[in-house]
């Protein structure tokens, strides 16, 4: 048997060969080529042919000639439930005195395999549509009631542990990025997003368990991506590229399905397609499941395609190279942003004394998640009826009127989390009786207190460098931080999963991480509801 070089190198002069003109059948011209990180696909007048690459990976196994050609032949068979008219069958390839022929698979002389597959318009698929800015209505209408229906006669999957396998693919996924992803910022971003997708599937254990029992594990598609999915008006929707090298990456749950094709949506900026998506999918008779494990579930799909990209680059040079870690880079902020919303509903509260670093942390947390942040100073001067940047009366800061700004936080705290799922709050909190307000008025969504620390000379000198400052918002000169400083209460009615103590005298960035850290830790160790895990987005 041939090493895994020697494999390769024949590979390659057989695709060589056959990209000269008129090696494909019925074909004059040459053939252009695509190359994956998994196969090269050989593209004629009419025709296409798949090859896959022999090579063996932690989730792929095309070591041996055999094993492609069992890979073929379960593509073909799988691909057929969703684009019948497309896959036309496998076809062997061997070598001639010229260069290489296609021919029976079960022919003399195979040395390798290919999927044929009829010719389709690239420009025809959702991902193409999207990008030359056409209308997808229509095309997202109809996905979603094809995979609806597709999700509804699929195979059942029985005797599946959903939470156990999800779990331990997202393992897997990070133990394999943890090697490919060089630079620690990234490392960190990386692992918060698993962490916070683990910490929601863990979550909605129970919930999984039961869609399990009641078959909504299903054999599904595994890759539903929106390059795979094909809209033409007169031919209708077809989807292609199902997994078939790894069983076990498509006999999951219909959500987790789902959640590739929501993922690669919000990745290409279509947010508002997604949530299309999603309603023609529920109206469609899909169960989809509640919207913070959907987007755990989406968010474990960016991390795959993170992994795709990096193992990518690793067979590319140059430039090819560096777009691959580019779309790798922008798939693990995607993956960031999606984890933020599988923690929701949440409220973080960014509490501590005047100048210690609230605002910068509650806005850096604000850019990651999405969510909207409630400032104290700008509450304040609403109520006092003067621009933000103008200097305030002392009537303005008397007992009365800190009570009506904590209550209107707290008010629109509520209807934030109502409307978008979660919100950070940015204030002082120092007295116990406005954290009780806030408490009061979210009850029974997660809170966290994050409470920011830095040594009183530094918060004082930042005090007094802010007095200079005419475009600031806070009016707290040095004696007033010092005065909130000293009479801050602690939290101690706060369990110490609520609270996370921030050393904000630490880059941003590594505050975040502690913030992110400290929500999962808490959203671990909070049941979910019957009510929420029942719902639908």
């Amino acid at each position: 048997m041939p090493d895994r070089q020697d494999a390769r190198a024949e590979q390659e002069t057989l695709i060589a060969a056959l990209r000269r003109p008129g090696a494909l059948p019925g074909d004059p011209g040459s053939a252009t080529l695509h190359e994956t990180h998994v196969s090269w696909v050989l593209v004629g007048r009419d025709r296409a042919y798949k090859v896959k690459k022999a090579l063996t990976l932690a989730f792929l196994d095309y070591g041996t000639l055999a094993q492609r050609r069992a890979c073929c032949e379960a593509e073909v068979a799988l691909n057929r439930r969703l684009a019948p008219d497309l896959y036309l069958g496998v076809r062997g390839i061997a070598r001639t005195p010229g260069g290489a022929v296609l021919v029976d698979p079960d022919g003399a002389g195979v040395v390798e395999h290919a999927v044929e597959m009829r010719r389709f318009d690239e420009r025809s698929t959702l991902a193409a549509r999207i990008l030359a800015g056409e209308p997808c209505d229509e095309p997202i209408d109809a996905a979603g009631r094809m995979i609806a229906a597709f999700h509804a006669c699929a195979a059942r999957v029985p005797g599946v542990d959903s939470p156990g396998g999800l779990l331990s693919r997202l393992a897997d996924t990070r133990s394999t990025l943890d090697e490919l992803i060089g630079d620690p910022l990234r490392l960190r971003l990386m692992s918060g997003a698993a962490r916070g997708a683990a910490a929601a599937i863990g979550r909605h254990a129970p919930l999984l368990r039961r869609r399990a029992a009641s078959g909504l594990v299903r054999d599904g598609h595994g890759d539903l991506r929106a390059e795979h999915v094909l809209w033409d008006p007169d031919v209708g929707m077809q989807v292609v590229d199902c997994v078939e090298f790894d069983p076990l990456m498509r006999r999951v749950d219909v959500g987790a399905d789902l959640a590739f094709l929501l993922m690669d949506l919000e990745g290409l900026g279509r947010p508002d397609l997604a949530a299309r998506l999603l309603d023609s999918y529920v109206a469609a008779g899909g169960e989809p499941g509640p919207p913070a494990l959907l987007w755990a579930l989406a968010t474990d799909r960016a991390l795959v395609r993170v992994k795709v990209a990096l193992l990518r680059a690793a067979q590319q040079q140059g430039a090819e190279a560096r777009r691959s870690r580019e779309r790798a880079e922008d798939l693990l902020d995607l993956a960031e942003r999606l984890a933020w919303r599988a923690r929701l509903p949440l409220a973080i509260a960014v509490c501590g004394p005047p100048a210690s670093g609230k605002s910068t942390l509650a806005a850096a947390i604000a850019e990651a998640s999405g969510l909207a942040v409630l400032a104290s100073d700008l509450v304040r001067k609403e109520l006092g009826g003067i621009a933000p940047t103008e200097r305030g009366r002392q009537g303005l800061y008397g007992a009365d009127v800190t009570r009506r700004v904590y209550a209107q936080i707290a008010e629109r705290a509520a209807r934030e989390v109502d409307s978008r799922g979660g919100a950070i709050l940015d204030a002082t909190f120092g007295r116990r009786e406005a954290r009780d307000l806030l408490r009061a008025s979210l009850a029974g969504t997660p809170l966290l207190w994050a409470a920011c620390e830095v040594p009183r000379a530094l918060a004082l000198a930042r005090a007094a460098a802010r007095e200079r400052d005419p475009e600031r918002i806070s009016d707290a000169d040095v004696a007033v931080a010092a005065r909130l400083a000293a009479s801050f209460e602690p939290l101690a009615e706060c369990r110490p999963a609520q609270r996370a103590v921030i050393d904000a005298t630490r880059p941003v960035g590594e505050q975040l991480e502690q913030v992110r850290e400290a929500a999962d830790g808490l959203l671990a160790g909070t049941p979910v509801h019957e009510g929420e895990v029942a719902a639908t987005p």
